[in-house]
Order: C-alpha cells, then structure tokens, then sequence
C-alpha cells in the first residue's frame, strides 16, 4: 500500500523496474518449490504483483506526494488489529472481530 523507501518520491515504476521485480519474484518463487520448502502461503496464490495496464505506481498512497503513511496524531483513534477479546466501548463497533458484549448482533464485531 505505501510506497517503500527506496523510490523516494517516485509515482511510478519504469517498465524494466516491473521486469526485474517480477524476475526478482519468480526466482524467489522457484528457489522455495526447489527447496522442498513448498509454494508459500495459501493466499499466496491470490496476490496481484503486477501493474495492469499502464498503472505501474509505486504505491496506492497518492497523498502526500512520499506515498508514505503519516504520522499517527497524538489522540486520534488508531486500530491496529482486531483479533482478540471484547473490547469496551461505545456503538457504533469499530472492531471487526470480537465487541462489546454477547447481547446481541448489534454488540459484535462487522465480521
């Protein structure tokens, strides 16, 4: 999602970076399988490395112009993951998974 460090404040990726990064991939790819080592992750399969079509950014992140995340504000609400026990709180439920009580639906998580 957010640009790595390395493309500074590059939008996009020329065609020969997408060529060695895909070749960069398949090695890693093909060095696991031969190693016994299996084909990696379940959703491994499900991932989509490639630019389509003439969309070759580096990032998702189009603001700021790093493509980086910003700092988290001091106060403001931040989610890191949601697995876990109730969480206290108030409606509306942020929590994906977990939520307030047993009560009823309004009481869990989206998920």
């Amino acid at each position: 999602m957010q640009r790595p460090e390395q493309y500074a404040d590059r939008e996009y990726l020329s065609a020969e970076e997408v060529a060695e990064n895909e070749a960069q991939r398949i090695e890693i790819f093909e060095k696991r399988v031969d190693s016994g080592d299996g084909v990696g992750g379940y959703n491994s399969f499900w991932y989509e490395s490639a630019g389509i079509g003439h969309n070759l950014r580096t990032s998702l992140i189009t603001y700021p112009v790093n493509g980086r995340l910003p700092p988290v504000v001091e106060g403001a609400y931040h989610q890191v993951g949601s697995l876990g026990e109730d969480i206290p709180g108030e409606r509306p439920l942020r929590a994906l998974f977990g939520g307030l009580a047993k009560d009823g639906p309004e009481d869990r998580g989206l998920s």
